[in-house]
């Protein structure tokens, strides 16, 4: 019989041994998308941004999924329950977004950008920072986007 402390001994060992065993899987299951990747997920995500500034909900529908869920910086959820086409309000066609700080994983059939989004309105003296995730799925062989959200802070190139 083994004493207490024999027996815990073996346990760390056994469980380093699986630790190191399926690092390796881990680490390539957050494998780095590639730069084709990469852009095309950028130019989606601008597509989107365009679509919804113009109020396209027709283009919209192309680039969510059906059951889009977004969090909104006001801690609000919006569920997409019906497609956008004829319905989207027209958002300001003047607004500049731009992402800063970006980060892009690929697990799979999946994607998840991370980044901080900045939104000018060039007539207004108007500027809004955000820190945002975005996931994407692929559906049908298409990049979609499945969920966003939105955190305010402070504008990391403001001066106190």
């Amino acid at each position: 019989m083994y004493s207490k402390s024999s027996y815990l001994s073996r346990c760390g060992v056994f469980c380093r041994w699986i630790v190191l065993a399926l690092l390796p899987a881990i680490l390539l299951a957050a494998q780095n998308p590639s730069s084709k990747l990469q852009n095309d997920l950028l130019a989606l995500h601008a597509a989107w941004w365009k679509a919804f500034d113009s109020g396209d909900g027709a283009a919209m529908d192309q680039i969510e999924t059906d059951n889009l869920t977004l969090l909104m910086a006001d801690g609000t959820f919006s569920h997409k329950t019906k497609p956008r086409a004829g319905r989207q309000g027209k958002g300001d066609s003047q607004a500049k977004h731009s992402l800063s700080e970006v980060s892009i994983r690929q697990f799979g059939s999946a994607a998840i950008l991370t980044g901080i989004l900045t939104t000018d309105l060039p007539e207004k003296p108007f500027r809004e920072t955000a820190a945002t995730v975005v996931v994407f799925i692929q559906q049908d062989g298409k990049w979609k986007i499945a969920s966003a959200s939105w955190t305010s802070m402070k504008d990391p190139k403001e001066k106190e």
